[in-house]
Order: structure tokens, then C-alpha cells, then sequence
């Protein structure tokens, strides 16, 4: 992504961020936007907002690298590949001095201001709170959609174009890019505000936005009260927030709705609703929803498994940098399902993926440094990714935990923390923590040998297409 956010390395777990001693630096710049035959006062300030905080972000993202430098984990080694994590307007707010509209263009301008210290906070509390994390991330990759689809259709209003005369759809289609644009900076603002503890103006100004039939508004609101995102959890909120948003054809509010239904959220769980959710949520190109029903066929759940589609679709996905498509890929060619196997690829996808905080291609990702697959072995590595992951509330990896535990890789031996882990993971019914839990009453790891039990959980993991359970049981 290019020059709308600047970018701070942030370390999968164990980072420490130290401030060189310096002053607060404060940017001032301006910005005109030239106003085309279709915009409004509303859409001509959105735009210009959006070009300051850009100029202003190319500025800040050098002094910042600069005066805070990142120092290694705990382990001794650092755990950062080439690609950043991006965090902006979380972490900083852009303050407004004067405006004008004069009906042909519209000029702000504004003040950013940096202090290492206070980024250094804000980035050290955004990764104690990783669902806020994935939601920025996710607001950063829809701005940048909305950037482009924008300077596309700016192109088409051109008066040399031949293309000059939109139709009402196609202006309403420009309006509509403006106000998904507005919500993304709202939300943003909204982060920014929760940091320092005054979330609830920004999130009167987002509910206001709602109430007022925003569309976008009312599908990023549903998120919110889905994830528990400044305010509590509320999943009757969300799924009516995120069901209206359906209605009206949001592709991202529909990809969500259908997670709740997948997982159970507020509603009991309905593969058949979540699966019919998300391929229309997917046709209408949300990148969620195509690595969700990647998922999908690559596990065979609810659908009859197939892993040539399952690779089309996390291909898709990863278009978006969907981190679930990173980590479907990832294992499609580590395991050679569809594929032939490419373990140097498999490692290059989950590292992409978790880069981009998803939680299961940390742990995949980890798992091969503890056995030095396709990678220089590396334990301590492999807990630290695993471990991250594990904080994200993945069920596989707990389940990869309590491996790592069971053998000592990177943490003390304990196979009693490692059957507790793998129980519960056991219990959430991903294949991979349904093996080792059989595996533990088949060897009596952390538990009393109990081989009926092992059957049990050997079958359910086959069942869920785990192929290392089908050929234990084949032995039994």
C-alpha cells in the first residue's frame, strides 16, 4: 500500500519499543482538492481530508522511524520479516486548522503531531488488544480499496473523457465510495479516541453516522458491537445492525454475519446459512469471505471437501491480503493437498499471513520452526509465534501449544498443560487439537491412557479430514 499511512514495525510478541529522548514534532500542510461537476460540499471535504492526511503520513512515518527504535524480544533475536505491520490512524489524529469551499475546490489545513513516547504507548497497548488490531488492519486495506476505486472513477469525470456523462447509478456509485471512505477515517478516529479514553464522542458521532442510514456506517458499527470494540459485546446489536447492512448489499457486513452464524455468535450455528452468506458475500468480491470458504472446502465443513477450490479461493483472498487465505494456502502446499509439496512456499505464506495478525498461520508458521521444516529448526522462535497466536484465541493454536509443551520446544516440559490445552482445543473441533487429544489418551500424556477416549477423538479428527487420525485408526 502506498502513501496513505506510514509505517511502524510492530513484533509478533516479546517486542520492546524504546523512545530516543526527543521532542515533539509538529507537522503543518495544506491540501486543495479540485472539486469535479459531481461533487458536493460533503464529498469535496472528504477528499481533500483524505489527500492532507496522506501528505501529512509520508512526513510522519520518517521522523517516527527514526526517533523510536525497535530492540529485539526477550529471546535475544528479532522477530521481524520485511513486511510492516500498518497502523496509522490509531495511533495518531489529525487536527484540523482552517477549511474553505468556494464550490470549485475544497482547502484544508492541518496538524499532525508526533511524540515517541506517547506512539510508543499507543503501539505497545494496540498489541495487548488484537481484535482492535485486525479491525485497523482491516479499515487500512478498505481505505486503500476505496482510494483506488475513487482515483479510477475520478478519471471517468474528466471533462476530455468520452466517458464524461455518468448515469444517476453511477453517481450515487461515486457517493457511496465518498461516504465508505468518511467511515473508515471515522473509524479510525474512533481507535484513536479509545486509546486515550474518550471513545464515547467518537462512538455517538459513528452511532449518529448509523442512525442517519449510512450504510457502511451501520456495517462497521455491527462489527463493533460484534467484537466487543469500545463498547461491550452485544451480539443481538450486531446481528441486527449486520443483518440490515445484508439487506442493502454490504459484501464485508455479509462476510461477518455469516461468521457469526459459522461460530455460533448470538444465533445456533448454521453451516448451510454461514456457507450460502458468504458466497454471496464473495461474489460480491469480499476478500473475508473468500478466505472463510477456503477454509470451508479445504476442511470439508458442510461442503464436500476440495482443495483445488479451496487454493482458488484463498488465491483470491490473498488479493486483499486476507491473512485466512494466507493461512489455507499456506498449509495447501506445506501438506501437498491438491499440490505438490512447497514447504519454502508454505513458510513465505504464513509468514505473509502473520504479518498481517492472523493467528493460525503464526502458529502453522511456528510449528515448522519447531521441527525445522522447511526452515532452520528454531524453538524458541516457535513459542514465541505460537504463543501470539495462541493470545489471538485461536483453537488450533492451543491445540499447537500444548504441543510444545508435551515436547519442551522453547518452554519447560509440562504434559499436564499440555492435555489441558489440548482439551479445550479438543473441544472447539478443529482436527488438528482433536488428534492430539487423542493422541494423549492414546499415550497417556499428561493424562491416565484411556484408549476408548483415543478412539473417540481419533475418529472425530478423521471425520474432520485429519489424515494422521485415518491411519491410526486403521492400526486400532
Amino acid at each position: 500500500m502506498k502513501n496513505q499511512m506510514w509505517l511502524i514495525k510492530l513484533l509478533l510478541t516479546g517486542f520492546m519499543l524504546t523512545p530516543v529522548y526527543a521532542a515533539e514534532q509538529v507537522f503543518v500542510r495544506d491540501y486543495e482538492y479540485i472539486a469535479t461537476d459531481y461533487d458536493s460540499k460533503y464529498t469535496a471535504k472528504v477528499a481533500a481530508v483524505d489527500g492532507l492526511k496522506s501528505t501529512l503520513l509520508d512526513e510522519l512515518g520518517v521522523y517516527v522511524q527514526t526517533e523510536i527504535k525497535l530492540h529485539q524480544d526477550s529471546f535475544g533475536r528479532s522477530y521481524m520479516t520485511k513486511d510492516m505491520v500498518q497502523l496509522t490512524a490509531g495511533i495518531l489524529s489529525l487536527k484540523l486548522l482552517q477549511e474553505r469551499w468556494n464550490l470549485t475546490s475544497y482547502y484544508v489545513e492541518g496538524e499532525m503531531r508526533a511524540n515517541p513516547e506517547e506512539v510508543r504507548q499507543a503501539v505497545e497497548r494496540l498489541r495487548r488488544d488484537h481484535q482492535l488490531e485486525d479491525a485497523l488492519r482491516h479499515s487500512l486495506t478498505e481505505q486503500n480499496r476505496l482510494q483506488q476505486q475513487l482515483a479510477l472513477l475520478r478519471q471517468q469525470l474528466q471533462p476530455q473523457s468520452t466517458n464524461h456523462n455518468l448515469s444517476d447509478e453511477q453517481l450515487a456509485g461515486y457517493t457511496q465510495l465518498v461516504q465508505s471512505l468518511d467511515v473508515e477515517q471515522l473509524f479510525q478516529q474512533a481507535a484513536q479516541a479509545r486509546f486515550k479514553g474518550d471513545f464515547k464522542q467518537a462512538f455517538a458521532q459513528f452511532q449518529q453516522l448509523a442512525d442517519s442510514g449510512n450504510l457502511k456506517a451501520r456495517a462497521r458499527l455491527g462489527e463493533m458491537y460484534k467484537w466487543g470494540q469500545g463498547v461491550p459485546v452485544d451480539y443481538v446489536q450486531a446481528l441486527d445492525l449486520l443483518g440490515q447492512a445484508t439487506e442493502q448489499g454490504d459484501a464485508r457486513a455479509t462476510a461477518q454475519l455469516a461468521h457469526m452464524y459459522l461460530r455460533g455468535l448470538g444465533v445456533e450455528t448454521d453451516l448451510a446459512r454461514a456457507f450460502q452468506l458468504l458466497t454471496q458475500a464473495a461474489a460480491k468480491g469480499s476478500y473475508l469471505a473468500k478466505g472463510m470458504l477456503a477454509q470451508m472446502y479445504r476442511e470439508g465443513d458442510f461442503v464436500k471437501r476440495d482443495f483445488a477450490q479451496a487454493a482458488r479461493l484463498a488465491e483470491q483472498a490473498i488479493e486483499g491480503q486476507d491473512g485466512i487465505g494466507y493461512s489455507v494456502l499456506g498449509l495447501l502446499n506445506q501438506q501437498g493437498l491438491g499440490m505438490a509439496v512447497d514447504r519454502s512456499r508454505a513458510v513465505e505464506l504464513y509468514q505473509l499471513g502473520a504479518d498481517r495478525g492472523n493467528g493460525r498461520s503464526m502458529c502453522h508458521l511456528g510449528l515448522m520452526y519447531a521441527e525445522g521444516e522447511g526452515i532452520k529448526k528454531d524453538r524458541n522462535q516457535a513459542y514465541s509465534l505460537v504463543l501470539a497466536g495462541y493470545e489471538r484465541g485461536n483453537a488450533f493454536c492451543g491445540a499447537a501449544l500444548g504441543y510444545l509443551f508435551e515436547m519442551g520446544y522453547g518452554v519447560k516440559r509440562d504434559e499436564t498443560k499440555a492435555f489441558e490445552l489440548y482439551s479445550t482445543a479438543g473441544e472447539a473441533g478443529g482436527p488438528y487439537a482433536m488428534f492430539r487429544l487423542a493422541q494423549a489418551y492414546h499415550k497417556g500424556i499428561g493424562t491416565k491412557r484411556d484408549l476408548n477416549q483415543a478412539k473417540i477423538w481419533y475418529e472425530k479428527a478423521a471425520q474432520k479430514g485429519h489424515l494422521g487420525a485415518a491411519r491410526v485408526l486403521q492400526k486400532l
